[in-house]
């Protein structure tokens, strides 16, 4: 019999008072950010209840959203606002997506990751389903009709989706073994697929690679960009305002890489303009920009990219409808662009043409930023006795937790193979560790 290494645990009490923000979302005019301790803040248009502060007034600074509450994951859409909190529950409010605060979607408590798009809205479970629920007249559930569902809908009967992203009317999605799927409206070529149809109303597969690493695909948008593991970065679809960044206004109807440069690290697209990250942490902006949202000083559109400011310590950028929002590995938070409706969140109505910080640098700077990750394969999940720690790519792990949803945090030992749930109570845990100075997190459920 297999040796079963346990881990020795020690109780730590998380530092609440903690001002890092952790987890930023864009929407249509409207922003959302998740501080380290799980509260949730909103900021901007507000005039379907989007910001879910129960009101239908806009905000020119951040308003804490459901005190109390401890969020895990944001997303914003058009007119809505979808999330999901540490218990594994998902919530949602704003135009037809249950009302002026957050309202729970259904009864289950194993949701993982969310996104939001024009009206409609995909996540994904624990089990690595795939589901999606809200308008759907083009198709762009997935679910094989054109009927509007507000129930989430499990799309085919995959097990094996990683990652999801939602358009205006479009959605995109990455599976475990790299390929990556399309569905809905094809106005704009952004299904990828040479043009052929008009509609998909279930997941069509974009050539033949198995090597997509990530997919954006902007709230409003027409388009799609994603990343590939050599962190080249391709884009496809509307192109009107140059938020492709190919040089051109032109559409394109079959992915097109953008520039040459492999040196990317993440990217992000919203209704008209796109933001890049290289891994030296340089901040890359391209698109509609007659509010200042690419952030360059200048109003003037952009169909390449180009480098906004000279910082090198970008941790995300998010660009909403014709806004923007930053966040630093210090934990400082920034925005521009669009602010009639106050989504700057700087206590103004002042549209700003560059990054503009909003808060300072995070005040426990020992807390590295947290991003949702599967570097590491943990299974079963869920647990009932022994979870076992596969670490398939041999990463430095520096350190390793457990961390359970009143906040508590166990230390473990970063050698060990194997962590022992079995004197831990049934409920959602999660696996943080750290590699290479940057912090990951996974769900666990223990029953």
């Amino acid at each position: 019999m297999k040796k079963v290494i346990l881990l020795l645990i020690l109780l730590v009490t998380i530092n609440n008072n903690a001002q890092c923000w952790e987890t930023i979302s864009a929407g249509n005019g409207f922003i959302h950010a998740i501080k380290d301790d799980g509260t949730l803040w909103a900021w901007g248009s507000n005039t379907q209840g989007q910001l879910g502060d129960g009101t239908i007034i806009n905000k020119n600074t951040p308003v804490n959203v459901s005190n109390n509450s401890t969020w895990l994951a944001i997303s914003g859409g058009t007119y809505f606002t979808v999330g999901i909190k540490s218990n594994g529950t998902l919530w949602s409010w704003g135009s037809s997506f249950g009302g002026l605060v957050p309202t729970q979607v259904g009864t289950d408590s194993d949701w993982l990751k969310v996104s939001a798009g024009g009206f409609h809205a995909l996540a994904i479970k624990n089990d690595g389903t795939l589901w999606a629920f809200g308008q759907n007249l083009r198709g762009q559930l997935g679910i094989g009709t054109i009927v509007n569902n507000y129930t989430p809908t499990q799309v085919g009967n995959s097990n094996d989706w990683q990652s999801i992203s939602c358009g205006g009317y479009h959605s995109a999605a990455i599976k475990t073994d790299g390929t990556l799927w399309t569905w809905g409206y094809n106005l704009s070529g952004q299904i990828g697929d040479g043009g052929i149809s008009n509609n998909r109303t279930t997941p069509y597969q974009v050539g033949t690679g198995t090597d997509w690493l990530s997919v954006s695909c902007g709230g409003g948008s027409a388009s799609v960009l994603a990343m590939k593991t050599d962190h080249s970065i391709w884009g496809w679809g509307s192109n009107a305002f140059g938020g492709l960044g190919i040089g051109s206004t032109t559409d394109k109807d079959v992915p097109t890489r953008i520039g040459i440069l492999n040196d990317w690290q993440s990217l992000q697209t919203g209704f008209y303009h796109t933001f890049v990250i290289k891994n030296n942490g340089t901040l890359w902006a391209c698109g509609f920009n007659t509010s200042g949202q690419v952030g360059d000083g200048t109003n003037t559109n952009r169909t390449t990219l180009v480098q906004i400011g000279s910082d090198s310590n970008w941790q995300e950028a998010f660009a909403g409808g014709n806004h923007s929002i930053g966040r630093k590995t210090d934990g400082t938070l920034l925005t521009w662009g669009y602010n009639n409706n106050g989504a700057i969140g700087d206590g103004t109505f002042i549209n700003k043409n560059i990054p503009t910080a909003i808060s300072g640098a995070c005040s426990n700077l020992n807390v590295a930023p947290i991003v949702e990750s599967n570097k590491l394969s943990l299974y079963p999940n869920p647990v009932q006795t022994i979870l076992t720690v596969d670490n398939p790519n041999s990463y430095t792990i520096e350190e390793i937790s457990i961390v359970n949803n009143l906040g508590q945090t166990f230390i473990c030992n970063v050698n060990s193979k194997q962590i022992d749930f079995q004197k831990l109570v049934d409920g959602l845990y999660f696996i943080k560790y750290t590699i290479n100075n940057k912090v990951y997190i996974q769900k666990v459920i223990k029953e």
